[in-house]
């Protein structure tokens, strides 16, 4: 027996131009989920799915029955674990060699100066571990001391492996100065990591992200700059650690980068850059000489705080998705045969105060979903993908004012999990329960 349910909370969309409001029950050809005995459908209550199914956080399955359905959505209560500081990144990375999976937070936080009366404080970069306990789904908060100070506080924080070791390493960018700095070897995997590497850009990051974007098979860093007039820089990676001077990449004034994704199918990777004071997209093109230039620009109504790239539709040509702070909305960008189209964008209601948005199969479907983290409040908002349409939204409880999120399987039960850093200074953890 099958069902085609197509229950929508409110959506906006828009369609040449137009934006329109649907909202309550909403059946639309080809726009729905189908499967047989409801399984995976957006419901309301138990009654609305099969006799063996349960409505669980607005969708039907089977939880908790030890089997991966696909389509159900089977996520736990949130745990949160309380860091000082304000998180400005975090990794998971068995820290301890107790071959869990334990959760390191990087904080900005002020540490006491030895031996001043009375304390004199500056600014210091913490970590914060939440480590697991090794027994299941056990988990303990604990801070470490300062860890190095700086005359300034810390903007931006991520991780890969620069040098090939296998070990995690990170990329530190800090407000007001166009210093990056480079540390090797986090966690019990690095043996003998080397020294530090400061990389000077043209201006303070404010955000970073990695890939190999000439194709040597070594990773590279592309910094979007925190300075409007100042152009998106990148370093290129040696594999060793080392990296050489600065490429200059002109994409107007860009501040945030998607992850990196070959947008026109040429086989090599480039980046779409948000630019809030341009309330602009702008996705560059790699011309395979170490050179980019500018493929689109996509406007956005107002200021874009956060910008993702991914595969949607399953035509393995990525979408740009982008989030809007101030309007509360999510904008999609269809990628027509290796061209992002603003023509045909889709407009999506999101919580109060959408900031990162984390594209990933949040309901085991083979499916890409969008997760923004609602900074406004203490949400998550989680778009399912219905085969390239996301009228279907599920609002997941966490702490207070989340900032940013990671999708990895902590407990080794093949299900993802959800890592979540909020601004009140607690790591949500929410666990898959199949």
């Amino acid at each position: 027996m099958s069902f085609r349910l197509c229950s929508r909370p409110v959506v906006l969309r828009e369609v040449a131009g137009a934006v329109v409001l649907t909202h309550a029950v909403v059946t639309m050809a080809g726009g729905c989920f189908s499967a047989d005995q409801t399984l995976g459908f957006f419901c309301e209550k138990d009654a609305d799915c099969a006799a063996d199914q349960r409505c669980d956080d607005h969708v039907c399955g089977r939880c908790n029955d030890g089997v991966v359905d696909p389509g159900e959505l089977c996520v736990g209560r949130s745990q949160d674990y309380v860091v000082e500081g304000q998180i400005v990144g975090m990794f998971v990375a068995d820290l301890d060699g107790a071959n869990g999976r334990d959760v390191a937070a990087l904080t900005n936080d002020f540490c006491v100066v030895p031996n001043t009366m009375p304390p004199d404080f500056v600014p210091c970069f913490r970590s914060a571990v939440v480590v697991h306990t090794g027994m299941a789904r056990e988990y303990v908060s604990v801070t470490m001391p300062g860890d190095l100070t700086f005359d300034t506080r810390v903007s931006v924080f991520v991780t890969d492996d620069f040098d090939g070791d296998g070990a995690v390493d990170g990329v530190l960018g800090f407000e007001g100065e166009p210093v990056l700095f480079v540390v090797f070897g986090f966690g019990v995997e690095a043996t003998n990591p080397p020294p530090p590497v400061a990389l000077v850009s043209v201006a303070p990051a404010a955000a970073i992200r990695t890939g190999d974007l000439d194709g040597d098979g070594n990773r590279d860093i592309v910094v979007g700059s925190a300075v409007p007039a100042e152009p998106v820089t990148i370093f290129w990676g040696d594999g060793t650690g080392g990296f050489s001077m600065v490429q200059p990449v002109g994409a107007g004034a860009g501040a945030r980068l998607s992850e990196a994704a070959d947008f026109d199918g040429d086989g090599r990777l480039e980046f779409a850059v948000a630019a809030p004071e341009e309330s602009s997209v702008t996705v560059l093109r790699n011309l395979g000489d170490r050179t980019f230039d500018v493929a689109v620009k996509l406007t956005t109504d107002s200021a874009p705080r956060w910008v993702a790239a991914g595969d949607l539709d399953g035509d393995d040509r990525p979408e740009v998705v982008t989030s809007l702070v101030e309007d509360d909305k999510v904008i999609v960008f269809p990628n027509v045969g290796g061209t992002l189209v603003e023509s045909e964008r889709i407009v999506l209601a999101a919580p109060r105060g959408p900031s990162h948005v984390l594209l990933a199969d949040a309901n085991q479907d083979e499916r890409t979903d969008i997760l923004v983290a609602a900074s406004g409040s203490d949400r998550i908002g989680l778009f399912l993908n219905r085969d390239g349409t996301f009228d279907d939204r599920v609002d997941l409880d966490v702490g207070a004012a989340p900032l940013f999120m990671l999708r990895e399987d902590l407990d080794g039960d093949g299900g993802g999990d959800l890592v979540v850093a909020n601004g009140s200074s607690t790591i949500s953890l929410l666990f898959s329960e199949f």
